[in-house]
């Protein structure tokens, strides 16, 4: 696969040109922003999964800290601790929230760290500094589709489009 970048001056021929590849059959790999935009991060296909992960990580951090926290208290039966009842489900709902909301950060942090090792990864080898456009698309064609490509790019507002 070879890798173009085109360059773009506005965020709307910017969303043309990612309609256009998408049209074309073209691979969108990234894109550079000058902030943060939902409706561009949508349109190349970027979809966050940080929230489902934290919320999966917390379900299984408390479940499990209920687990646990059962379990040890059931290898000692025959304590009982100022006449409380050994299985204190209030005191268990504590250590299980704390354990959903240490397991939720965690696991936030591992996959804001996965999804950025990635994106580097696909932007290896990119360079910003050529012009000051403030927008930029990289794609990966076919080596046989690249003037057709670098065509059509242009046609929908790339200022410029060059091999990455």
């Amino acid at each position: 696969m070879t890798r173009i970048t085109a360059r773009f001056e506005s965020r709307a021929s910017l969303l043309e040109g990612i309609e256009a590849a998408r049209r074309g059959g073209v691979r969108v790999v990234s894109t550079v922003l000058p902030a943060y935009d939902a409706e561009l991060v949508g349109a190349i296909g970027v979809h966050p999964r940080t929230g489902p992960v934290a919320s999966a990580a917390a379900i299984a951090g408390g479940a499990g800290a209920l687990w646990f926290t059962t379990w040890t208290a059931r290898q000692w039966p025959l304590l009982v601790v100022s006449g409380k009842p050994l299985l204190s489900w209030s005191t268990f709902v504590i250590v299980a929230f704390e354990m959903a909301v240490l397991c939720a950060a965690l696991a936030a942090v591992a996959a804001f760290l996965v999804r950025l090792v990635r994106a580097h990864r696909a932007v290896r080898g990119y360079d910003l500094s050529p012009d000051d456009a403030p927008f930029a698309l990289l794609i990966a064609c076919a080596p046989e589709r690249v003037d057709h490509v670098k065509a059509m790019l242009q046609e929908h507002g790339a200022l410029t489009c060059q091999l990455a």
